[in-house]
């Protein structure tokens, strides 16, 4: 007998209420024994919520349901499966087409009608009793920001958080802020103050060398100047990981705390890195052919474009950026003046138009992986299921058995995991054959043959172009080779 064990916990306070996962673990091994197991795998997921549907390693166990590799699954309890009672649902369904059998420790679950509705009225009590707290947590804080407590702490740099009376304090640092705002309203660029501090070994707020975007979301803190915003930005876990986005502005509430410069500097620094950015020599008049395709043959990295002299562009590492802003070690890597580049590659892939089995081999180069058949069968075969359930739900509401909002619910769970299911199946596509090669050679050569645009042809028919200057030539007119590597899409 085939058995799984899946354990879950989301937050350390579990294990003080007997759902840590040694718990756990101890009290399903006993079970699996007890029924007579031959062979025993263990799901552990720590960090993820039971609301949440797609966890990565729930998402192995569904697999093996789909792939006949279980007779059993055994769980402490109902919601270390699911707090969802949609997703409980689902779940429920797929394993009882599998012929699986679930078992949990805590509570006696029967695959008839009545334990079916007993699963279902557990399931349902516990996504009401969460949602309740929720909304009873969120209200709370809400109101206690709108007393003028701080309420989400965000850690900033030069300040502390005084937890009797919710607000920041002033530490050590804010002296620093105040200079860096100093040094910005005296004209002073974001990277000229990144390198200032690098090279007089200030340590940053994570005790490691400073970087632009630091100094950058200093000097844009309106928390700076006293006005700490709350309810601005919420997380949440989708397909497994965290997700930052910003809230509508009739969410955020202001709440007063000690501000380290006035509104009047604050202010001031906003209109001058407006206007550094303006005149910055970044901001070139035209694009080059290559700009955000071309990319470091020695590291990986995108190559930007940067000005020497007074009209005299090159393509360069990033990360001879990141060197000059923080002190570490650049890639070795050598700038390549962009008109040169430009026509050089551009030469390079006229030839290619009549070379097509060379772009071909140049596309077959992308493949990375073999051929998995067992793989696409399975996924295959999830996918009829997901279709013909798809079929089936709107059948049912159709003949009024199911609500609106249950159907819509529903359908976008289904389709999610369509969405999943089909772009898989791509992959392994894209990895494992290359049917669609002539196709793609065509577009490449098409492309290439837009001669009055030659930026717009790279786009269509470049994913990237990797370049590498090989000779130890200087000067401005100095003979440049280089070795590039053309990656066609």
């Amino acid at each position: 007998m085939r058995v799984h064990i899946y354990a879950r916990v989301s937050t350390p306070n579990q294990a003080e209420e007997g759902y840590s996962i040694p718990t756990q673990l101890e009290a399903c091994r006993e079970k699996a024994e007890e029924i007579g197991a031959t062979e025993i795998v263990e799901h552990v997921e720590p960090g993820f919520s039971g609301f949440e549907f797609d966890r990565p390693v729930f998402a192995r166990l569904r697999e093996a349901v789909y792939s006949k590799k279980v007779d059993v699954i055994i769980c402490y309890d109902p919601d270390r499966l699911f707090r969802n009672q949609l997703h409980q649902g689902l779940f429920v369904e797929d394993v009882r087409k599998a012929g699986v059998k679930i078992v949990f420790i805590t509570v006696q679950y029967e695959d008839s009608p009545e334990g079916q509705l007993m699963f279902g009225i557990r399931g349902a009590v516990s996504e009401y009793e969460r949602a309740k707290i929720r909304e009873r947590t969120i209200r709370g804080k809400k109101g206690k920001a709108q007393a003028g407590k701080i309420v989400m702490n965000t850690h900033p740099f030069g300040y502390d958080f005084d937890p009797v009376n919710s607000m920041y304090i002033e530490n050590g640092d804010s002296d620093l802020v105040r200079k860096i705002f100093r040094w910005a309203i005296s004209g002073t660029s974001i990277t000229q103050i990144t390198r200032r501090l690098n090279q007089n070994k200030v340590p940053s707020p994570k005790d490691g060398v400073w970087h632009v975007g630091t100094i950058s979301r200093i000097l844009h803190n309106p928390m700076y100047a006293g006005e700490a915003i709350q309810f601005r930005e919420k997380r949440e876990k989708i397909n497994g990981k965290w997700v930052t986005t910003e809230r509508n502005p009739s969410d955020w509430i202001t709440v007063a705390c000690p501000p380290l410069v006035t509104r009047e500097e604050f202010d001031a620094v906003q209109q001058v890195i407006a206007q550094n950015q303006r005149f910055s020599p970044r901001n070139t008049q035209r694009v080059y052919m290559l700009q955000y395709i071309a990319r470091c043959g020695i590291c990986g990295r995108q190559m930007m474009i940067t000005q020497r002299g007074r009209k005299v562009y090159y393509y360069l590492c990033t990360s001879h950026r990141l060197a000059a802003d923080t002190g570490e070690t650049h890639c070795g890597s050598r700038g390549v003046r962009a008109d040169l580049l430009d026509d050089f590659v551009w030469d390079k892939l006229k030839a290619l138009t009549t070379k097509p089995t060379k772009v071909r081999q140049l596309i077959a180069q992308k493949k990375l992986l073999a051929k998995s058949a067992k793989t696409l069968e399975i996924l295959r075969q999830r996918e009829t299921e997901l279709l013909t359930r798809q079929k089936a739900l709107v059948s049912q509401f159709s003949r009024g058995r199911i609500e609106h909002k249950i159907m819509d619910e529903t359908l976008d769970i289904i389709k999610r995991d369509l969405d999943d299911v089909r772009k898989r199946i791509a992959d392994l596509g894209k990895l494992s054959n290359l049917r669609n090669v002539d196709d793609r050679v065509a577009g490449f050569m098409t492309a290439i043959q837009n001669i009055e645009n030659r930026r717009e042809a790279c786009l269509q028919a470049l994913e990237a172009v990797y370049i590498t200057r090989t000779d130890n030539n200087v000067g401005r007119y100095a003979d440049t080779k280089v070795d590039v590597k053309i990656v066609p899409k």
